[in-house]
């Protein structure tokens, strides 16, 4: 329907009949199977068109999804376990502690490396040296 049809309040099919009567009255659209004729006809081959696409596409869809999956379940395997008991809780707390320290350990003996000149200011051994002096 055209807007104008729409504004004059037109039914679909009294729209498909005017079709009818236009492609049976000019000689051009005559010629043109009647099986082909119309609005109707069209948006029947749109979505025999889409339908097919999709069919189509689902299987790359599927893929996709299956390949977006695999990927979501290693990344989650890899994640830290969950604590959920006190002694879990008091167990990782202790172990980030423990981390903490061995890395404080290493700066203040000079263990520390970077390759981003910015961390230089990290180093703990050359701030000590200079207190001791």
């Amino acid at each position: 329907r055209s807007q104008k049809n729409i504004d004059e309040g037109m039914e679909h099919q009294d729209v498909w009949e005017k079709e009818q009567r236009l492609f049976k009255s000019s000689e051009r659209l005559m010629k043109i199977p009647e099986s082909k004729w119309g609005t109707l006809r069209l948006m029947e081959k749109i979505a025999s068109i889409q339908s097919s696409r999709v069919d189509e596409c689902i299987p790359r869809i599927k893929e996709a999804v299956r390949e977006k999956l695999s990927e979501l379940k290693k990344e989650a395997r890899s994640l830290p376990a969950q604590v959920l008991t006190d002694d879990e809780r008091n167990r990782h707390f202790d172990e980030l502690l423990r981390k903490v320290s061995d890395d404080i350990r290493r700066r203040v003996r000079a263990e520390f490396m970077s390759a981003n000149p910015d961390d230089v200011a990290l180093a703990i051994a050359p701030r000590v040296a200079d207190t001791v002096r």
